[in-house]
Formats: structure tokens, sequence, C-alpha cells
């Protein structure tokens, strides 16, 4: 009984992700990407992990794009929470190094950012 039961949450889950990435844009992916370990996105992309600073300052460095647009910024992390894939909506709250680069993904963040490097579109 209890794999049957598995079995239909690993597939309620698959369906939450398709749906997920039917609503999310790629900004909302590459964000989720980049607040699951902060340290190994900057090491990919040749750049220094910042010392200080807030989750905000933290996606504006790393999308430059996004900078002047705060209220983007707490749309995509506001999505992001709302769907339990990251642990805090908290982003201008001022970090030491070692907290504004902790990982902020949730399991199911986590599963998702597994899962949409699986899916082919």
């Amino acid at each position: 009984m209890r794999v049957a039961i598995k079995k239909d949450i690993d597939d309620d889950i698959t369906m939450i992700y398709f749906r997920m990435i039917e609503e999310l844009t790629p900004c909302h992916i590459r964000v989720l990407n980049l607040l699951h370990n902060p340290i190994i996105w900057y090491e990919n992309k040749g750049e220094k992990v910042p010392s200080m600073g807030s989750i905000s300052q933290l996606v504006k460095r790393a999308f430059p794009e996004l900078r002047g647009d705060d209220q983007f910024i707490k749309k995509v992390i506001h999505d992001l929470y709302n769907e339990g894939f990251i642990n805090t909506e908290s982003i201008m709250v001022m970090m030491s190094g070692d907290g504004m680069v902790t990982s902020r993904t949730t399991e199911l963040g986590k599963g998702f950012i597994e899962f949409v490097s699986k899916v082919e579109f």
C-alpha cells in the first residue's frame, strides 16, 4: 500500500512540475538556479562571490538586466516562495557572506531544478 501511495505522490509532484513549467518564466528558473547554490552559480560564471548584501542585491548582481526593476524581482521571489520552491520571501535584509550564499531552495525546489534539467522542450 505504501508503495502505491508513494507512486501517486511522485506522479502528483511530476504533474505540479509540468504545471510550473507552463506558469513560470525563464527568469523564474534562472533565479531559482541562482538561489539553489549561489557559490556554484558565481563560480560557473567566473565571477567573485559577493561577500555581503541582500538576496535582492545577489539577484541584481547575477542578472544586471534586472537592476532598477525591484517590483519584478519581488514578484519572481514571491512566486517561487508561494510555489514552495524557496524558503524565504525576505529579499531586502542585509546579510553576511555566509547568509547571503546559503541555499534558499526547498526539497520541492531542488526537485524542480532536477526535473527541468531532464525535460526536453
